[in-house]
């Protein structure tokens, strides 16, 4: 089509955009068409895409300058969504969130639970899964649950001391665990769930752009803060009997470790209160911090305080 078109209008410039997910660099001859990626957004930049999205969609100038200082303040103070919406597609979703509840959620646990409900389900919602034809077994409900399976497992391979450990994962590893990983969810047969992996780890690299390839045969999620979001959620899962103790483990295993850092501090914001007055006094805080370990449970503590205050 598109060869068609530039054929019948030979004079006109094109630009041709993707999103970098599901992208086939082949699709177009790179001598007739140079290829350019978007670098992250600086603050400038930021503040333009906000302005030329709310101009191009609130007629009411007044309406739209109101909801530009409402997202661009929503930044202010938070530097982990400010990181986030620096990636081009990233700061889109969070355009999107914010368009549609006119605020964005205070707790960042809620804003990223937005922004994966929307890669995953909204962004997609026309295309082959809600017609069933995309995946054989897995079904719109299994995407999340599988997601955080794989958010957890990914992040426990690495430490702080890898600089690329647990964010980078090799595709066959990924593919295999995927495939133990369906086979039990769907209690399917281990070729069935090989299969069913391949289809996922297209659909999820391809269509909803949570995933990605980093280099050759390897993958990760398009950025750590979902996967550090996702980790913390199959957390919440296997704790969904109220036995506080898991999370207590993991604060225990990892609370020295800064590759944890934001997982235990969004794990910490997802507690009911109550739970975090009674147990969280056996991570009790020197006066003064003397070590990295005595700053790692002053954060917590910090976080743990500012969740009790909230609610």
């Amino acid at each position: 089509m598109h060869r068609e078109f530039l054929g019948q209008y030979r004079l006109n410039r094109a630009i041709v955009t993707s999103r970098p997910a599901g992208y086939r660099r082949d699709f177009f001859r790179t001598e007739e068409f140079p290829h350019y990626e978007l670098q992250p957004f600086n603050d400038d930049q930021m503040n333009l895409f906000i302005d030329k999205w709310y101009d191009s969609r609130v007629p009411d100038k007044a309406e739209a300058e109101r909801r530009k200082d409402s997202l661009k303040k929503a930044f202010e103070g938070n530097d982990r969504i400010k990181l986030l919406a620096r990636n081009p597609l990233l700061l889109t979703i969070v355009a999107l969130i914010h368009r549609y509840q006119a605020v964005l959620p205070k707790q960042r646990h809620k804003l990223y639970d937005k922004a994966v409900e929307t890669l995953l389900l909204n962004w997609d919602k026309n295309k082959e899964l809600t017609n069933h034809t995309a995946l054989k077994y897995l079904e719109l409900d299994d995407l999340r649950r599988l997601m955080e399976s794989v958010a957890y497992w990914v992040h426990s391979q690495g430490n702080s001391g890898d600089s690329e450990g647990g964010t980078v994962i090799d595709r066959d590893e990924l593919f295999q665990q995927l495939s133990r990983m369906i086979k039990q969810q769907k209690s399917i047969e281990l070729y069935q769930a090989r299969e069913e992996a391949k289809r996922f780890l297209e659909f999820i690299c391809d269509r909803t752009g949570l995933m990605n390839e980093q280099g050759q045969e390897c993958y990760a999620f398009v950025h750590k803060t979902f996967q550090e979001y996702l980790t913390t959620q199959e957390i919440n899962y296997q704790r969904d009997n109220e036995d506080f103790e898991i999370v207590l483990t993991h604060i225990e295993n990892h609370l020295h470790d800064p590759h944890w850092r934001e997982v235990l501090l969004l794990l910490v914001a997802q507690q009911a209160p109550k739970k975090l007055r009674s147990r969280f006094v056996k991570f009790s805080m020197p006066t003064a911090p003397t070590n990295n370990g005595s700053i790692e449970i002053c954060c917590l503590r910090v976080a743990v305080l500012q969740k009790m205050s909230k609610d």
